[in-house]
């Protein structure tokens, strides 16, 4: 079952939790830490995906949907 995504209101919401979710995954594969467990994680990128389909004009170039828009992932 998935959990359940992240809500985000506005364009500036999303900057700030794609900023989130690339430091939380630099953090993870670099040592294995995280600011975010597994399932916050998977909220954020969901949350970010939904947002991201809702307004594709504001899609950050930072983001794996910009690089790939095929890849509905982050990892």
């Amino acid at each position: 079952m998935n959990a359940p995504l992240t809500a985000i209101a506005d364009e500036s919401a999303y900057t700030e939790a794609v900023q989130l979710a690339l430091d939380a995954a630099a953090a993870y594969y670099a040592d294995g830490t995280s600011t975010l467990d597994d399932n916050a994680y998977d909220r954020l990128v969901r949350g970010i995906a939904a947002y991201e389909d809702a307004h594709p004009d504001q899609v950050l170039p930072t983001t794996r949907r910009s690089q790939h828009q095929h890849d509905r992932t982050w990892r």
